[in-house]
């Protein structure tokens, strides 16, 4: 398998769909398309596929080697470099559901493509200098954002927000090591760089790789969602508060205690940044069988939340069921919401030492005031603080790194040591980034960015 080869994969979801589409990527994409495509219900057409312009939709039918009409159809041609993966590229619309896609993604196999791995499009696309790494990835996160946020942060890392933010720190990383080796290698014609600049340079450095580290816990808030789990004692009002967060019923509301026996999860968006709601089981002491393994559970969930969220019934107060839910939570972020603000003061709730509101889920009252501080606890900051961009997890990994080698450097200057020793920490910090974008980096890491991509992407 090399890039070498034409591959071809069904680039749409499987299942019914007005439109599929079934993608063939490579040098022989044209000699595919023409083995397949067929105007009107004519053996060929007058003039093949592969010798019209580029980027052109023709209409036709699809016909197997062995005869038979697959589909009608509209054929896009793109021409090498001005395609996605900077090759010639034929994609097939065809129409959609279980059966067209995959008959024309086999006679595309048939007329010499091969099936392609999962990403291995965007790899193309990657190897062809078309993107970037950082970007190719953000082609992942686009198709799979699961709020407004995330959408908008990989459009602008798509766009090389990121990667050109990355590109001028490494560029002054760059330029701070070459008048580094031009004192060590010319030391008659050019000086010593001084101590204080030095220091104060790595230090501006450090500050902007910091920067970047800041948007860690954002940026998989984006991606992946905040798990926020709702917690207190029984009558609380925490499945009454999950369907006004909600917005509809999905949890039983009665005046009976334990209502709920079982964590109860939903998908929820607040100011475009995406939750998994979990309602557990209040917690008190009972003997009923069913609810001490909901209790349990509720524990459990509390121990593992990106987000806790502690509900008090003002109507009841603080007492030491609030204090054990509040202790439980850790360092865990806490926001604590007093319940029922309609019928009873607000007091107490600063006691368990937490960002907290009062709130009515019958009448709505304060609920904006409680939306925005589960944002701002699930992002570690107010929404309208948020970098539009953020790095992930391999992102973080190549940055720590960088951080450590312009730490070292930092140490080495201020303990006085030659310039040599220096050199050698920032040409580790220059590698290291270079690997967000991928300007450096091993073949068998680009493979495992790109394994985690569909096929078809």
């Amino acid at each position: 398998m090399g890039i070498e080869d034409t591959i071809a994969a069904i680039a749409t979801a499987a299942g019914p769909g007005a439109v599929g589409v079934v993608r063939v990527s490579g040098p022989g994409a044209l000699a595919v398309a023409d083995a397949l495509f067929r105007t009107g219900r004519r053996a060929v057409p007058r003039e093949p596929l592969s010798a019209r312009p580029s980027h052109q939709v023709h209409h036709g039918w699809l016909q197997a080697a062995d005869g038979r009409w697959l589909d009608e159809a509209l054929v896009l041609v793109m021409r090498a470099p001005r395609s996605f993966t900077g090759e010639d590229v034929v994609e097939f619309q065809t129409h959609g559901g279980a059966t067209v896609p995959y008959a024309v993604l086999e006679a595309c196999l048939a007329a010499g493509a091969r099936l392609a791995a999962a990403g291995e499009f965007t790899k193309r696309a990657f190897l062809n200098g078309r993107l970037d790494l950082a970007q190719a990835e953000a082609v992942n996160d686009l198709v799979t954002a699961k709020g407004e946020r995330g959408l908008a942060g990989a459009l602008a890392q798509l766009d090389g927000a990121l990667s050109r933010q990355v590109a001028t720190v490494r560029a002054d990383v760059i330029g701070f090591l070459a008048r580094l080796e031009a004192a060590i290698d010319y030391p008659d014609e050019i000086e010593d760089l001084p101590a204080g600049e030095a220091i104060d340079g790595l230090t501006r450095l450090l500050q902007q790789v910091d920067g970047f580290l800041a948007t860690a816990r954002q940026g998989q808030v984006f991606r992946e969602g905040a798990r926020l789990a709702i917690v207190g004692r029984p009558n609380a009002g925490k499945s009454s508060l999950l369907n006004a967060l909600l917005g509809h019923e999905r949890a039983i509301v009665t005046a009976i205690p334990g209502t709920t026996r079982d964590s109860l999860e939903e998908g929820l968006q607040l100011a475009g940044v995406p939750f998994r709601v979990v309602d557990t089981a209040g917690i008190r002491e009972t003997l009923d069988p069913v609810e001490v393994l909901g209790v349990a559970r509720s524990r459990d969930l509390l121990a593992t939340a990106d987000v806790v969220l502690l509900v008090v019934d003002l109507l009841a107060g603080v007492g030491a069921v609030e204090r054990e839910l509040a202790a439980l939570a850790g360092d865990r972020p806490l926001v604590v919401v007093g319940n029922k603000c309609d019928l009873a003061d607000a007091a107490g709730l600063d006691t368990l030492g937490a960002p907290h509101v009062a709130v009515s889920a019958t009448t709505g009252a304060g609920l904006p005031a409680l939306q925005a501080l589960l944002v701002a606890a699930a992002l570690g900051m107010p929404a309208a603080q948020a970098s539009p961009t953020s790095i992930n997890a391999r992102h973080r990994a190549c940055l720590e790194a960088t951080r450590a080698s312009l730490t070292r450097a930092l140490a080495s200057v201020h303990a006085g040591l030659p310039g040599d020793f220096w050199a050698i920490d920032l040409t580790a910090a220059a590698a290291g980034l270079a690997e967000v974008t991928g300007d450096a980096l091993a073949e068998e890491v680009i493979d495992q960015v790109f394994a985690r991509f569909c096929v078809g992407k």
